[in-house]
């Protein structure tokens, strides 16, 4: 009798993990993870690059599309003046040659934002 309640007793002893088990598992889960990291890494470092080349190209298409819009002129400093006789550098008006590609970019509600008479390092606005 005495063996078969060690035996029951044993039975009942075994329904849950060791903790060998448990940390095998572990491991093999962090290891796993370690190999899987880096190629995701790698993946989201290929998409920033890939985004980056793109943007290139839209800058690179919407300055040659201004240039043959502008007799083969690509987009400078824009200066603009209201009044020739008060204008000095100071408050001359100022844009980037990229607020130029901007309408070529589909960009033209913020190019029709942009403020022409007002210099460009005027604190006011």
């Amino acid at each position: 009798m005495q063996s078969r309640r060690t035996h029951q007793a044993s039975k009942q002893r075994r329904r849950g993990f060791t903790l060998i088990e448990l940390l095998v598992v572990i491991s093999i889960i962090a290891t796993l993870m370690s190999l899987i990291l880096p190629a995701i890494q790698n993946a989201r470092e290929a998409g920033r690059r890939t985004q980056c080349l793109n943007n290139i190209r839209n800058v690179t298409v919407a300055a040659l599309n201004f240039a043959s819009s502008n007799k083969s002129r690509l987009p400078a400093l824009a200066y603009y003046v209201d009044n020739p006789a008060t204008t000095t550098a100071d408050n001359m008006g100022q844009r980037s040659w990229v607020v130029e590609l901007l309408p070529y970019m589909d960009q033209q509600g913020t190019y029709d934002r942009w403020n022409k008479t007002v210099a460009w390092n005027d604190n006011s606005t």
